[in-house]
């Protein structure tokens, strides 16, 4: 017989090498049901459903949220869903203990190896973003696939949840319990951000009536929790031109409550913030010295502003530039601890620059403020949601002879007197003589987004064409460019820019770029010329069709469907402004010319101006829309405007061929 202890090493050693196994198989047993699922209730064709989702959020012990799926695959595009992505702050929190399995229909279960790949997406002002993604192994057409993780946090910090209780796909059951931090002082206080002590649990909501919290339930012995249990959740549809936000699918956002209404908690949350801001804006070593000898006397009040702006604009925007690693911060010596410090340093992030634009201006005598907000790029601010990590952007109010001008010199290449389109149309915290208020900031207009093209061009007796293209981006085109060109190389930007032209023309289009924008600029205007030869007429016998608005030929319809379930969202009004001349060979005729279009609605125009000249075919195109939210009961108006839209960019002028060349 073996020794004790060596009969107890062997144990302790099986055990351990048996633990991943054990864990991968601890999931509830699967039905014949489940099994033989074949197609979602009401909805055929759908890739796959979501037999279970589970979701236990511990606050009081373990301090863990345990998100557990099954996920029945019905089709080939259904087994996307093997791959999983798991975002997560690192200074803070991790995803753990992963563990899965895929169930093909004979019964076959192929554990998951508990490979996970780690990506770092961005890691600013302190704040480093992850992701986890793992991918479940041979997912087949009718498998079965489920996993369980956990987001771990640390036992010093609480994480009330916020659940996002529907899903692109269909679900036939959820289960979902938040067990939270008992809250008893003095034995048991919850002291939370900015040293405040909670006085209860809350929550925000959007959810049907049958899927809201119920009281708390209390077991003897046990701690508290909310309990939400929910069958045949409908899938969220989601269609193109609407917000990519868990704000429109049920969900419900506990915290823990430090005030007795929103309007206590938003005037609690802007005192903190405005202190914060004032407190960098009072260290400024430096920044009177600095204005000084940027603006002069004799400047007017907007003069000292835009020269301010300009200076600003133009420091190292970390925002925008390659992650730095936490050893080159370390070693660069980089700071934000104040506005000397990044007028020392030359560069900080958004934040940063904003507020050091502001302690400028002030330090050249003209009032300045703050204003906290939500980018609504993918979110919305909610008053209700009482929760400051919603405002994600800061923008400068500037007053200037009696008018508030709302800039924005945090925002990469944002001209002076524009906002980036994400922080236009929003809400946060403003600062006032007061205190701090929740405001709005101005909403965008069309004529800050147009696109301006010209095209000359020759037609040739085979009907391809040669020509130049003059391209202009006005306003928000030309921000996006340039933000979007920082992160290549001057291959990469020609590319760019090439692709996006050669996208607008017929199939083939050789397309090279001539004339190159001003890529770090910060004007209102992005402009760059192409050179283009491609194939454009279309030969019916004796006669050629020949599609004038050259730069939609390629356009499919805005709005195909003739219902929608959601409202509409263009992110913001913008305009088109075209002009194309195409002069045909002497093979041809011009025979007949579409008609001039002129729609117009409150919120939108379209109008075509076709004409000739000699041997010259020109069309005009300009559209304008004007508006950029639209709620579901507007689907109909809106659809018909695009169609017409659609139908006036598709007529074609007729050639013919002349009869002295049939001839021969």
């Amino acid at each position: 017989m073996a020794p004790l202890r060596l009969r107890f090493l062997c144990l302790l050693t099986l055990a351990f090498l048996l633990c991943p196994l054990v864990r991968a198989t601890d999931f509830p047993p699967i039905s014949d049901e489940d099994i033989k699922f074949k197609e979602v209730p009401g909805q055929p064709g759908a890739p796959a459903a979501i037999l279970f989702h589970e979701e236990i959020d511990d606050d009081a012990k373990n301090h863990d949220h345990m998100t557990y799926e099954r996920i029945k695959i019905l089709t080939e595009a259904g087994r996307r869903y093997a791959t999983v992505v798991l975002p997560f702050y690192r200074n803070y929190s991790d995803i753990t203990n992963v563990s899965g399995r895929t169930i093909h229909a004979d019964g076959t279960i192929v554990p998951f190896d508990g490979t996970v790949l780690d990506k770092i997406i961005f890691n600013e002002r302190g704040r480093k973003l992850k992701t986890k993604s793992f991918t479940l192994p041979d997912v087949q057409v009718g498998s079965i696939i489920e996993y369980r993780y956990y987001f771990r946090y640390s036992d010093e910090r609480l994480f009330a949840p916020r659940w996002v209780l529907q899903n692109e796909l269909w679900q036939k059951k959820i289960h979902y319990k938040f067990i939270f931090y008992p809250i008893n002082p003095p034995f048991h206080e919850v002291i939370i951000q900015h040293g405040l002590t909670a006085n209860g649990v809350s929550w925000s909501a959007n959810v049907p009536k049958e899927l809201q919290p119920k009281e708390p339930t209390a077991l003897p012995g046990r701690d508290a929790f909310y309990e939400v249990n929910g069958s045949d959740i409908k899938a969220f549809i989601s269609e193109p031109f609407m917000p990519d936000s868990d704000q429109f699918k049920y969900y419900i956002h506990f915290y823990y409550a430090t005030a007795r209404n929103q309007d206590e908690f938003w005037k609690q949350e802007g005192k903190f913030w405005s202190k914060d801001v004032e407190h960098f804006l009072s260290k400024n070593n430096g920044v009177a010295q600095q204005v000084s000898q940027l603006v002069s006397p004799s400047d007017t009040p907007e003069q000292k502003v835009k020269k301010i702006y300009d200076f600003v604009a133009h420091l190292d925007n970390d925002s925008f530039m390659p992650r730095r690693t936490e050893q080159e911060i370390k070693l660069l010596g980089i700071k934000d601890r104040g506005a000397s410090d990044i007028l020392q340093q030359k560069s900080g992030d958004r934040f940063d620059i904003t507020r050091l634009f502001v302690a400028m201006v002030r330090a050249a005598g003209i009032p300045a403020r703050m204003m906290e907000v939500t980018s609504r790029e993918d979110n919305f601010f909610e008053p209700t949601l009482l929760s400051a990590d919603q405002l994600d952007a800061e923008l400068a109010i500037v007053q200037i002879n009696g008018k508030d001008v709302f800039l924005d010199p945090g925002s990469k290449y944002c001209p002076y007197g524009m906002l980036d389109w994400r922080l236009t149309a929003t809400k946060g915290l403003e600062e006032t003589d007061h205190g701090t208020a929740i405001a709005d900031t101005p909403s965008p207009a069309y004529n800050d987004a147009v696109v301006e093209r010209i095209g000359r061009f020759v037609m040739n007796d085979d009907g391809s064409v040669e020509g130049n293209i003059r391209v202009v981006y006005i306003g928000q085109g030309a921000i996006t460019h340039r933000q979007t060109a920082m992160k290549t190389d001057d291959a990469g930007r020609k590319k760019d820019l090439e692709d996006e032209v050669r996208a607008w023309l017929p199939s083939g289009a050789d397309v090279k770029l001539t004339v190159e924008p001003v890529w770090d600029g910060y004007t209102k205007d992005f402009s760059a010329q192409f050179h283009v030869q491609t194939s454009m007429a279309a030969n019916a016998g004796k006669r050629v069709l020949l599609p004038g608005l050259v730069f939609q030929v390629n356009d499919k319809p805005r709005f195909p469907s003739n219902e929608r379930v959601n409202g509409v969202y263009l992110y913001y009004p913008s305009r088109e402004i075209d002009e194309v001349s195409i002069t045909i060979p002497q093979s041809m005729d011009i025979e007949n010319l579409p008609q001039n279009e002129n729609v117009r609605r409150d919120y939108a125009l379209y109008i075509t101006e076709w004409s000739r000249q000699a041997r010259t075919v020109t069309v005009k195109r300009d559209v304008a829309m004007g508006g950029f939210v639209f709620p579901v009961t507007e689907y109909k108006e809106l659809k018909g405007f695009y169609d017409k839209v659609k139908a006036g960019d598709d007529q074609q002028a007729v050639l013919k061929v002349s009869s002295n060349v049939v001839g021969k």
